[in-house]
């Protein structure tokens, strides 16, 4: 359609790229894509019932697609997917029908049901929907909180001032204003010398008692890097700043440890530049913006969480169609992440600051932790996450004058909960 339009060369290559990487994200290639859209079929079989005292549903499916064979098979509850992060893969069997019974633990309270199927020429089939309400007695669920920042790296010229900091903090505020609303809050902090690619695994056993009940909140401070191909990857205390590949954690390493959980409630906040989903023409416009050579990139005096970069002749500042392209499809499809909300820096820079001592972004997190005026939008005594991640956004771009603006990725609003108290 740009094409057509006679859109600048520059919004061409961007939708391009952008678009690569978005059917990557959904595991479909470009010989799965035909030119006929032809939409398979999918039905829940049976009655089900709108409240139970039982703990898990036996939900019987049915799947047919005249044209093409099966793909694979989503399943989501309260906009969760609970089948792995893509579905379940069916295309090894080639077929063009599907009969399945699946069990589905429920979580207290009301449960929206939906379940759809992909075909191989990756057409999506309309939701089949249900919705029950679980009355089975349950203990009060409890907020499993995780907390890495890395202030200090084995390149100490790459050292922060505040990142560790803003792990301790964010930990003793959430304990300090979440207490009302769980039974039990288990902590883990991980900073400095702590944070490796091996810590993943530490996450991954004190997550491992995480019920479908639960609540899970994932923050990580620190510098944000992109790699040769300009993939993201978070700085651990011994990430190789030339190559973050080998040491760095990638953002679908978070991705994949939460959608392992059994838990509908999960939050991932990231403090680090450069966490959105950047390209090559992002870079060589914000290098030839914003940086000297060889120079760790900071917009103000207070410093950034950044990466070198260098100027590339002959780059452009950013267009109006590069900020129309960026918010339009930087972001992945809305059902194939699992957390909500994410937030990210973006094409922006997370910056830290000797006034506040704390990370921008993480100052802003606090403040409408504790209730600060403007995070409780509906004045009802909380503060939700889609509340929180309204007043992060316009308190940070405040704070820096517009230089810094965090993304946030979605907001489950089926799932919405509640960080803070009074």
């Amino acid at each position: 359609m740009l094409e057509r339009l006679g859109a600048p060369d520059e919004a061409i290559a961007i939708a391009k790229q952008l678009r690569e990487k978005r059917l990557k994200r959904m595991g479909v290639t470009e010989d799965m894509l035909q030119p006929d859209f032809h939409l398979p079929e999918i039905e829940i079989v049976g009655d089900i019932p709108s409240s139970t005292v039982e703990s898990e549903l036996v939900l019987k499916i049915k799947a047919s697609d005249s044209k093409y064979p099966l793909d694979r098979l989503r399943l989501y509850v309260n906009n969760v997917p609970v089948n792995g992060k893509e579905g379940e893969l069916l295309r090894d069997s080639k077929s063009q029908f599907l009969e399945r019974t699946i069990p589905i633990k429920l979580a207290a309270g009301r449960n929206k049901i939906q379940v759809s199927v992909l075909n191989s020429a990756g057409a999506e089939s309309l939701y089949a929907n249900a919705e029950v309400t679980c009355t089975a007695p349950r203990p009060k669920p409890a907020l499993y909180a995780v907390a890495m920042g890395v202030s200090e790296y084995a390149n100490p010229e790459w050292n922060l001032k505040y990142a560790a900091k803003d792990a301790r903090d964010i930990l003793e505020r959430v304990k300090a204003r979440s207490g009302s609303s769980y039974g039990e809050i288990k902590e883990l902090l991980l900073t400095d010398r702590e944070v490796t690619k091996e810590s993943l695994g530490k996450i991954r056993d004190f997550l491992s008692k995480a019920t479908v009940d639960d609540t899970v909140l994932l923050f990580v401070a620190g510098h944000g890097l992109l790699d040769s191909k300009y993939d993201y990857y978070f700085g651990t205390t011994d990430i190789d700043f030339d190559n973050p590949s080998a040491n760095g954690i990638a953002i679908e390493e978070f991705d994949d440890l939460l959608a392992e959980l059994p838990c509908l409630r999960k939050s991932l906040l990231i403090d680090t530049c450069h966490a959105g989903e950047l390209d090559e023409d992002e870079k060589k416009m914000l290098a030839s913006a914003q940086a000297n050579s060889n120079q760790v990139v900071a917009m103000l005096p207070t410093g950034a969480r950044g990466m070198t970069i260098k100027p590339i002749e002959g780059a452009r500042g950013k267009s109006e169609w590069y900020d129309r392209l960026q918010g339009l499809f930087v972001g992945p499809p809305s059902r194939q992440r699992v957390h909500d909300p994410e937030f990210r820096a973006g094409a922006e820079y997370a910056l830290e600051s000797s006034e506040q001592k704390n990370g921008l972004f993480t100052y802003a997190v606090l403040e409408a932790l504790d209730g600060k005026e403007g995070s409780d939008a509906n004045k009802d005594g909380s503060v939700t996450m889609s509340e929180l991640a309204n007043y992060v956004k316009t308190r940070v771009a405040t704070l820096t004058n517009n230089k810094q603006s965090p993304n946030v990725r979605r907001v489950n609003l089926e799932g919405d909960f509640a960080l803070s108290k009074k």
